[in-house]
């Protein structure tokens, strides 16, 4: 299957003659091919995106893409807020986490329904700036801290219970981190 699938991207190569004639659709590919398919763009080409039908496929296609030492993630949709709470940011930390992961060159594919990779995210060149180092025995002003914290969306609160709180009791300060790094 793997040399069928290398002759059919060298197929797609020689027929696209550059990458000017990307983006590629492929469809009709039948159960278990579609991965091997996929694998054989991703050692050719580098990163991809996988649009798939749901989620569940979505899903399907990263936990196979894995299974053969391809580091392949789902880019998840986004949770609908119908009034303004502070809800549950877990999804756009999920989204965040993805990108940060294929930033750092960590993912060789990502998968997703159409809806979800076409909604709105961050630019990359924004997404580079958003983030600061915090060390072990480091100090650093609380009043800065305090704003940088404030630029990247965390709430401060009276004790942090969610992702993407912070409380600072004197020299104590409790973050619990939107995106595990």
């Amino acid at each position: 299957l793997d040399s069928t699938c290398g002759q059919i991207v060298g197929a797609l190569d020689r027929e696209l003659k550059s990458p000017s004639r990307l983006p590629l659709l492929i469809s009709g590919v039948c159960g278990g091919a579609d991965t091997a398919l996929c694998a054989a763009l991703v050692h050719d080409r580098g990163p991809i995106l996988i649009l798939t039908g749901t989620e569940r496929d979505a899903a399907r296609m990263t936990a196979a893409l894995n299974a053969e030492n391809i580091p392949a993630a789902v880019f998840p949709g986004r949770e609908p807020v119908l009034y303004n709470i502070a809800a549950s940011r877990s999804a756009e930390y999920e989204r965040l986490k993805v990108l940060l992961r294929l930033r750092r060159g960590e993912l060789r594919a990502i998968a997703a329904v159409p809806g979800d990779a076409l909604g709105y995210t961050m630019p990359p060149e924004i997404l580079a700036l958003a983030g600061f180092e915090l060390h072990t025995g480091g100090e650093t002003d609380p009043a800065v801290l305090d704003e940088s914290l404030a630029m990247f969306g965390y709430a401060r609160c009276e004790m942090a219970e969610a992702p993407g709180q912070y409380a600072r009791r004197g020299g104590v300060l409790d973050i619990l981190p939107s995106v595990s790094l």
